[in-house]
């Protein structure tokens, strides 16, 4: 690890070589006093400003495997829609967001502990990505069932018809084929 200013116009920099790899520097400076995360190769990975917005150039992935987790069990449908009810999609910005940039999302304090962080001061997009997945495919189901049962009563309805038409052939059939 070295770390280095090459002129006070530069970024204050921690640089990381390992191995044949290219270096990694961590750097902070700049008129926007910012913390890049820098790679040769790829340029600023990943930007932290003083307004506590976080830029990744790349995906961010969050650790999923079974092997990171305890307690694993089934989210009721109830459970999803009781959450689902409870929370409330607000639009605001950061008070130390000096841009202002608009924002939409959810007040820690005011959503259901389910999604919210012990601390109610943050929460995850993963819980609440989960709690609408399961209302969704619950509405599927719902929407299936439904399809199913208009299918049944139009074909009682054609045999009704069918049914008149014959007791009575003058009639108008309701349903024509």
């Amino acid at each position: 690890m070295t770390v280095f200013q090459t002129n006070v116009n530069d970024f204050a920099r921690l640089r990381f070589i390992g191995g044949s790899f290219f270096p990694w520097d961590i750097a902070t400076g700049s008129s926007k006093n910012v913390m890049n995360f820098f790679n040769r190769d790829a340029g600023n990975v990943m930007t932290l400003s003083p307004n506590s917005n976080l830029r990744i150039s790349g995906t961010l992935t969050q650790g999923s495997s079974r092997k990171l987790k305890d307690g694993i069990s089934d989210l009721s449908s109830n459970e999803a829609v009781e959450v689902l009810n409870g929370l409330n999609p607000v639009k605001y910005h950061y008070k130390a967001d000096t841009e202002k940039a608009r924002h939409i999302g959810f007040i820690a304090e005011d959503v259901p502990m389910l999604v919210a962080t012990p601390d109610r001061k943050g929460l995850s997009p993963m819980d609440i990505v989960g709690v609408l997945t399961k209302v969704v495919q619950e509405q599927q189901q719902t929407i299936m069932t439904l399809v199913q049962e208009v299918k049944l009563l139009k074909e009682k309805c054609r045999e009704l018809v069918d049914l008149k038409n014959r007791a009575d052939p003058r009639s108008n059939p309701i349903f024509s084929d």
